[in-house]
């Protein structure tokens, strides 16, 4: 009688291997498709924060120039605005914040 390798015992031995080495390489390709997801994520979030960053850095610049009092002086006075003589401004008493009755 010939004796084959595929006994049920080897089967079942042959079939668990094969098994368990799919299993495994499911689990790594998964984890790698989950590290490269997290990778284009975190470039995406990388690139939105360099804009927002750049925006940031326009703005100040921005209100630097706009608050600057030359320029509001300049502007004021293109449209034909002086500034006050000391006669002309009123000093209004600061008001007390309203306190909440306990």
């Amino acid at each position: 009688m010939t004796q084959y390798f595929f006994t049920k015992p080897n089967l079942i031995a042959f079939v668990i291997i094969v098994l368990l080495i799919t299993t495994t390489n499911i689990v790594k390709i998964n984890r790698r498709y989950q590290i490269r997801n997290a990778e284009y994520k975190l470039a995406q979030v990388a690139q939105q924060l360099r804009i927002v960053r750049q925006k940031q850095r326009r703005l100040r610049i921005e209100h630097t120039l706009l608050r600057n009092p030359k320029r509001i002086e300049r502007i004021a006075q293109n449209h034909g605005l002086n500034q006050a003589e000391p006669s002309q401004t009123h000093l209004i008493p600061r008001l007390s914040p309203l306190r909440s009755s306990k």
